[in-house]
């Protein structure tokens, strides 16, 4: 299923996209922009994440891919802001680094 946007487009320099946390993003024109660019962002949040525990932990990307379960293709594009990610992969990618990339807490 294609998901009809590419988060990198929404960052004003899409090369940056999960590799420095603080980066410009474009501005919604729309509603679903909107949302769009939100789910950009917080990938974006992940992507960084990763990156550093995956250096950390002194992870290649094909092994944190092979680790994961994922081609290190896939993973490369989650990444980079190619295509989208799941709330599949994020759960995926907690488990392999034993960390919490979301932080959501349910109120009590």
């Amino acid at each position: 299923m294609k998901p009809g946007y590419v988060p990198r487009d929404f960052a004003r320099t899409p090369r940056l996209f999960g590799a420095h946390l603080d980066i410009a993003w474009k501005t919604a024109t729309s509603r679903r922009e909107a949302v769009q660019i939100r789910a950009s962002q917080l990938q974006h949040q992940v992507a960084v994440a990763v990156r550093a525990m995956r250096t950390e932990q002194q992870l290649t990307q094909k092994a944190l891919a092979d680790n994961s379960g994922m081609t290190e293709l896939r993973l490369g594009r989650l990444l980079r802001g190619e295509q989208p990610m799941r709330l599949e992969d994020v759960a995926i990618l907690e488990l392999t680094l034993g960390i919490n990339l979301v932080g959501v807490t349910a109120p009590r």
